[in-house]
């Protein structure tokens, strides 16, 4: 008879690395919308949290944008963006009391950049 695998706990490091184990995102539930947008062997899934739906008029946009990504480079960005989430909270900067909303601070973890140099 074979034992049932215990369930793993998650690291720290791997809640902050994949945004499914991260507490925030798991505590908001499934998202209230889902967007696929494919382009040839690559694809990029669209997950709103928010309040209110995306319009038919943001939906197209985002695939224009998204379109516009999958030229460059032959859409390598699509190797390492699989998702993109949107959150309906409107965070505000204690310090300053403006909204935060559009803005990655600098030692965000939410926010992986890479920088790619050529020659």
């Amino acid at each position: 008879m074979s034992e049932t695998p215990k369930k793993q706990e998650t690291t720290e490091e791997e809640a902050k690395s994949d945004w499914k184990n991260n507490s925030y995102w798991q505590e908001k539930g499934e998202p209230r919308q889902s967007i696929e947008i494919g382009f040839a062997d690559k694809k990029l899934t669209i997950l709103n949290f928010g309040e209110i739906p995306l319009s038919s008029e943001q939906q197209e946009e985002i695939r224009k944008v998204a379109k516009d990504f999958s030229k460059i480079k032959g859409g390598c960005v699509f190797d390492i963006v699989h998702f993109v989430l949107i959150d309906g909270n409107q965070p505000i900067n204690a310090d300053t009391g403006e909204n935060l909303n559009g803005y990655g601070l600098e030692n965000d973890d939410a926010i992986k950049t890479k920088i790619i140099r050529s020659g």
